[in-house]
């Protein structure tokens, strides 16, 4: 995407808020801002449909740059944008009919001026390309052997008629099919073989496909009617606030639509294919300002990236020093060299040639803490950095071997400054070492580009092939590649004294402080372990605390959430109606609170047990998905889910619980994220040794970010940030500590990133065993396994009253005949006194007087009688700890219900035992 007059217009900026500043010395002041009178309506946007441009699917739902692009103006204008869907030929019709109030993409030629108004600046730029597939055999501006090729086209593109236009300029005569009305016909004809190539726009996600033929890019723009100046006044106000408030904002929404897609593969030209027909290997070297073990691997996966590619094998040599790499460049021994500094005079004098860029990173300044001096430079030998800073006037330079060199000449005061680039930078100041006591400047805005250096002695065409193979790799999943990140090291004891030599006498003095405390120690030593009695004790309390107070608050919200389902079933007044669905909605919020807190106290006292089983990926995301659906849709939230890495089926692993951790993950992004914005669900699967698989989810929001100092205190219980633009906190502060326990239970890690006002990005790391595919048809169609229950006996075993009439009445709303007992003796009596399978299933709720539910189960399974042992029996308490499933299940119950239960939970339960036949 070009920025245009992006200088000029912050230029002027600056000269109006000077002028403004000044004004307001005399008065008030007061801006003009364009009417946006039109506002009270919904503005028509017409708009062909293209992928990764405009697009939408079978619910209606608008999506694309073109729609994002269009949301962002809106926050300037105040304008609401509809998108209707058309076609190049017909849009123009509506406009003028109008039918519609704006149309894009179109170019802005002559004689479309007199016609249309026209935006001010570009809406983003068309580089039309001719694709094949991945195998045809077509090569590169290949014109000669296109000659009666026949290309498939849109109806009415505006690309059409530059196609022949740029074939005829090049002596080459196609047939061109232009009768396709969407992409998706068009894709279809090339697939089947009914058209040879096809004519596309390079704003549309590219997959699966070469290109042979790029046309000469156009700028596009968006267009009203004659006369309408009103409306695109408002609109060229807009876009320009949108680039100069948030200018990154479309850079973002071109790496999200616009880049390259999956299974790209480059179009060599017939010499560039001969070229590495002959030459099947290439040697790159590495860059000897990169020393470190994980910035290696990142080198070696792109050039993984490079070789798949190209097509040929592509050795990458590791050397110790930056004048090592350039060495092995002049002498042969390696044909290029990377990732290297993108400035065409300081390459001259390494001779070699430079690709695209295909990597931009700022680079640090570091001194001493506190420190502004910069007279003597300490740099790497042979560096860009020793580069730049040899023009530097009156800067004395000390030529280093290594960067670990140069920041030590820093600590030791023998150098004021060193420089270094973000990845090596980063490394450092992620080691308390150096980072207590130098300051770490980043220069963003002197970002340096980096390619790959092809040495001069090569042949030029391995520049195209090189440039070729880079740009069939999605940007960011190089800027993923390249996203190095470092562990804090254990710092030795030496290291320690020696950055912090007056420690070295306070440790003196703490060992003789230590010998004298020794004698204090052994005198108190028997008051601690009264202590410690008096604190194990103090835990036993409050485990039996939480228990009863797990019990005592289920029980009344058991009753309150049961109401409310009858009321609003049975209520037929609309405000009452939704008075109880509010009661209902409150309630449910509460127990979720109530979990937290148990969960937290459980994962505390070491009461939660991982069980592991084989889980198939595709259901259990779908379930995900189902439960977020409602919450993402009441924010008006697009969930964007992007699978990558290997194509993982089924995984071992804890279903409820790893559904815990991703369900918090969402919620807290949904929660932190604007109302109409977008969050993205990755998840990568790299297969290892062993059967094990490299699990990588993370969880992307564009919200309000969050401050650096809370990221360190994060996940720890009760936290929450007060945050301006979302003033009302709500809930725990409990869910992503719980989530950090939960993920380190299962040998994983979870890490955030994040930044005030653009977003945070959780990321989780396991490691998880590969089963086969265990699908065994237990995943039916629901409609097929409903079971009508009208006409069911059911035995309720119910001390409260009000729980036994709620729960009598909901299974009676379904045509349940329930028969309640009051404790646990009366339901076995009832039991034992009824006809054999009178009774379909058994309700039992655990702690009643005379006899609790447990022991009512186990008399109920010892009866003798010919159902006593296969009777569903299904637990339903208010005590929720695992140590209480299970119990239930060692009594002999088929099930356990926590308490408040949900009348479809409790439906589904009963359908899924009496459908099994348990009976």
């Amino acid at each position: 995407m070009v920025r245009i007059r992006r200088g000029a217009a912050a230029f002027f900026s600056l000269l109006l808020l000077v002028f403004l500043l000044g004004m307001a010395k005399a008065g008030t002041v007061f801006v003009a801002v364009p009417d946006s009178t039109q506002g009270s309506r919904a503005i028509r946007v017409g708009c062909p449909e293209m992928s990764g441009f405009f697009e939408v699917d079978d619910q209606g739902n608008s999506t694309g740059y073109a729609c994002e692009l269009m949301r962002e103006i809106s926050m300037y204008t105040g304008q609401t944008y509809t998108f209707v869907k058309t076609s190049y030929e017909d849009g123009y019709k509506q406009l003028q009919a109008g039918k519609i109030d704006l149309f894009l993409p179109v170019q802005k030629t002559e004689q479309a001026k007199k016609q249309y108004e026209f935006s001010a600046d570009v809406f983003c730029r068309d580089n039309a390309v001719l694709l094949v597939k991945p195998n045809a055999g077509y090569y590169f501006n290949d014109f000669a052997r296109w000659n009666e090729m026949t290309v498939g086209a849109l109806r009415s593109s505006q690309d059409n008629s530059s196609l022949v236009q740029y074939l005829q300029k090049h002596g080459c005569s196609v047939k061109l099919k232009a009768v396709y009305s969407d992409l998706h016909a068009l894709r279809s004809a090339l697939e089947n073989g009914e058209i040879n190539a096809m004519l596309a726009s390079s704003n549309q996600t590219l997959t699966n496909c070469k290109v042979i033929a790029q046309l000469p890019s156009s700028d596009v723009y968006i267009a009203a009617k004659k006369g309408n100046t009103a409306l695109m006044k408002t609109f060229n106000y807009a876009l320009r606030q949108v680039e100069l408030n948030t200018p990154h904002f479309m850079d973002d929404l071109e790496m999200d639509y616009f880049s390259v897609g999956k299974n790209v593969m480059p179009a060599y030209t017939i010499s560039e294919a001969k070229y590495l027909g002959l030459n099947p290997e290439v040697t790159v070297v590495v860059n000897g300002e990169f020393q470190r073990e994980r910035e290696l691997q990142s080198m070696q996966t792109f050039i993984d990236q490079l070789k798949q590619k190209m097509g040929i094998q592509i050795r990458l040599l590791r050397v110790d020093s930056v004048q090592a790499a350039y060495d092995k460049l002049a002498s042969g021994e390696a044909d290029a060299i990377l990732p290297i500094n993108r400035d065409v005079n300081w390459t001259k004098t390494q001779n070699m040639w430079l690709t695209q860029p295909f990597l931009s990173m700022g680079s640090y300044r570091i001194t001493l803490a506190g420190s502004t001096a910069q007279q003597t430079a300490a740099v790497l030998k042979d560096s860009y950095q020793m580069y730049l800073c040899s023009n530097v006037k009156g800067q004395t330079l000390i030529p280093c071997d290594t960067t670990d060199q140069a920041i030590d000449l820093v600590l030791r005061g023998e150098a004021d400054v060193t420089y270094c680039n973000r990845i090596e930078g980063d490394y450092f100041s992620s080691q308390p070492k150096y980072s207590s006591r130098l300051s770490f400047i980043m220069d963003d805005k002197g970002r340096q580009q980096y390619a790959v250096g092809i040495s001069k002695k090569e042949n030029a065409i391995l520049i195209s092939i090189f440039n070729k193979a880079i740009g069939c790799i999605p940007p960011s999943q190089i800027k993923s590649i390249f996203a190095v990140t470092y562990e804090s090291e254990k710092m030795s004891l030496f290291d320690y004294f020696q950055l912090n030599p007056e420690i070295l006498v306070g440790f003196s003095i703490s060992v003789t402080a230590a010998a004298v405390l020794l004698v204090l120690f052994g005198v108190s030593n028997a008051a601690v372990k009264r202590k410690n009695k008096q604190l194990e004790s103090a835990m036993r309390a409050k485990s039996d605390f939480l228990a009863r107070m797990s019990h005592d608050l289920r029980t009344p919200m058991s009753a309150i959430l049961g109401l409310a389902h009858l009321g609003s079933e049975e209520c037929t007044e609309p405000p009452v109606k939704e008075y109880f669905s509010k009661i209902n909605s409150s309630s449910t919020y509460l127990l979720s609170l109530i979990n937290d807190i148990l969960d937290m106290s459980r994962i505390e006292n070491k009461k939660v047990q991982l069980h592991p089983e084989p889980v198939e990926l595709e259901p259990f995301y779908q379930s995900i998905d189902t439960i977020m659906r409602p919450l993402l849709e009441e924010k008006q939230i697009r969930l964007v889910t992007d699978k990558k890495g290997a194509q993982v089926s089924c995984l071992r692993f804890d279903r409820l619980h790893m559904q815990q951790v991703l369900l918090n993950l969402l919620t807290n992004a949904v929660k932190f994220s604007n109302h109409g914005g977008r969050v993205r669900f990755t998840q990568n699967y790299v297969r290892e040794e062993n059967h094990m698989v490299h699990v990588c989810v993370t969880v992307q929001d564009y919200g309000i970010g969050m401050s650096e100092a809370f990221m360190q205190r994060i996940f720890h219980p009760f936290e929450q940030e007060h945050n301006r633009r979302m003033p009302e906190q709500t809930g725990t502060g409990l869910g992503l500590s719980i989530v950090k326990n939960l993920v380190e239970m299962m040998d994983g890690t979870v890490s955030v990133q994040s930044e005030l006002g653009e977003g945070s990005t959780f990321t989780v790391d396991l490691r998880l065993p590969e089963v086969p595919h265990t699908l065994q048809g237990e995943e039916t169609d629901t409609a097929s396994c409903q079971l009508a229950l009208a006409g069911q006996h059911v035995l309720l075993a119910e001390d409260h009253p009000l729980n036994a009439e709620i729960t009598c009445r909901l299974l009676r709303s379904r045509g349940i005949l329930p028969e309640r007992a009051a404790d646990g003796r009366e339901a076995v009596e009832r039991f034992a006194a009824s006809p054999d399978h009178y009774y379909s299933a058994v309700l039992m709720d655990i702690r009643m007087p005379i006899m609790n539910g447990l022991e009512a189960a186990r008399a109920i399974r010892a009866l003798n009688r010919a159902d006593a042992k296969t009777v569903p029996m299904l637990a339903m308490s208010a005590n929720a700890f695992d140590e209480d499933v299970r119990e239930s299940m060692q009594a002999g119950m088929n099930a356990h219900l926590a308490k408040p239960i949900e009348p479809r939970q409790l439906f589904e339960e009963l359908e899924k035992w009496l459908a099994n036949g348990s009976n």
